[in-house]
């Protein structure tokens, strides 16, 4: 798997004051804002050819299309949700 950018999608109780925090004390940009458990995401150099390695590992990987692009999402030894995503697709 060949990881193009990482991320940490972060959920807290105190959604608003949490991005407040982040956005204007820190000066982090937001690029999306939605509310669900964490989420680590991938961004995959070559989409389909990582589902298809990670399938051969007898790993369960679920792909979801939108207009912006696929999601490859899976959960790791503990019930964590991974999602992965092609690097080279742009969201909207």
């Amino acid at each position: 798997m060949k990881i193009a950018e990482s991320g940490i999608i972060l959920f807290s109780e105190h959604y608003e004051a949490a991005v407040a925090f982040y956005r204007d004390s820190l000066g982090l940009p937001v690029r999306e804002r939605q509310a669900n458990p964490t989420v680590l995401r991938l961004d995959v150099a070559d989409f389909d050819a990582t589902v298809t390695a990670l399938r051969q590992k007898n790993i369960l990987v679920s792909v979801d299309a939108f207009t912006w692009g696929k999601i490859g999402s899976l959960m790791d030894s503990e019930g964590n949700r991974i999602e992965l995503k092609d690097a080279k697709e742009k969201q909207a």
